[in-house]
Formats: structure tokens, C-alpha cells, sequence
């Protein structure tokens, strides 16, 4: 990769040495270091008890509240639900499973699909 950036400034009519490519590799690498960090979060949840399109409304309704949360997803056939959280924004576990079983559905598992908690 350092090669091939060093060589495309050559052909190009750059004039650059090999510490001032790297510069401009080390500056790439981290911005995009920067960008793929600060993606929102997704968690899929795993609900036992979603059986109907009430039961997907009524979590609809109840994550709507959060603060943190952009959107949630309700999968009925595959008793997932997909919560997509605002920019900067996280909610625990804790308050997942919370919210869940409060409504009445039973919490089993959960899992990041991007972004760091």
C-alpha cells in the first residue's frame, strides 16, 4: 500500500519522498480510522414473545422514547428487533433488556452490528 500511494504521487508529477508519502499515508490511514468509529451504533436483539404487528408497535412505540434511539426495526418472523441509535448516542444493555421485559417480552440476546459501544 505505501508503495503503490508513493508511486501514484510519482506518475502523477508529485514531488514527494518517501517521509512525506508516509505523512500523507499515516494522515489517510487515521481519518479513516476516525470515520469507521464514529458510525452510529446498531444492536440486534433477539425477543421472545414478538408475535404480532401490536407486539412490534408497542416496542416501536416504547424505544421511540429514548433519547438515543434514531429508528427501531421489528422483525417478526425472525423475533429480532434492530435499534439504530443516533450519532454519539448509547444506551446500555441494561436499559435494553429493561425496556423489553417491562413490555411484557423476554430479553435473549444482543449484539453489536456496527459501531463501537
Amino acid at each position: 500500500m505505501k508503495t503503490i500511494l508513493f508511486l501514484s504521487f510519482l506518475i502523477t508529477g508529485f514531488s514527494l519522498d518517501q517521509s512525506q508519502a508516509l505523512s500523507v499515508i499515516s494522515t489517510t490511514s487515521s481519518t479513516a480510522t476516525t470515520n469507521i468509529s464514529t458510525l452510529p451504533l446498531q444492536y440486534k436483539v433477539q425477543v421472545n414473545g414478538l408475535v404480532c404487528d401490536f407486539c412490534a408497535r408497542a416496542l416501536e412505540k416504547v424505544f421511540g422514547r429514548e433519547k438515543a434511539v434514531e429508528s427501531i426495526k421489528v422483525d417478526l418472523n425472525s423475533k429480532h428487533i434492530v435499534l439504530n441509535l443516533k450519532p454519539n448516542q448509547q444506551i446500555a444493555e441494561s436499559r435494553i433488556k429493561k425496556l423489553i421485559t417491562d413490555s411484557g417480552y423476554h430479553f435473549v440476546k444482543m449484539e453489536t452490528l456496527h459501531g463501537k459501544p
